[in-house]
């Protein structure tokens, strides 16, 4: 058995929620994962979309210029700030991939 121990605020949300779900914590749970799920599948869009843009600009695919500006081989380049954004996305997409996967 899981014991929670929540502030005031939290357990009253906790309990409209709860309520929602007709006091059934399964169907609770699989609603908050859904939602995240849903969420993440969103944001992975978002990035994928914004990640084109860069693929297109520079003429290659995100995972290889991930490797080589990982590896050092952009240096201080005039686009370093795009390079710095463009590898923030992949690394976000890949905590989302990455969260997505455990909750499947």
């Amino acid at each position: 058995m899981l014991t929670l121990e929540l502030d005031k605020q939290t357990e009253n949300r906790f309990s409209k929620l709860l309520s929602i779900h007709r006091n059934d914590y399964g169907a609770l749970i699989n609603s908050m994962v859904e939602y995240r799920k849903n969420e993440l599948k969103k944001g992975i869009r978002k990035i994928e979309s914004e990640t084109a843009a860069y693929e297109k600009k520079y003429g290659f695919v995100t995972d290889e210029f991930y490797e080589k500006y990982q590896n050092g081989i952009y240096g201080e380049q005039m686009h370093d700030n795009d390079f710095m954004i463009w590898c923030a996305l992949h690394e976000s997409w890949l905590k989302f991939q990455n969260e997505l996967t455990q909750l499947q």
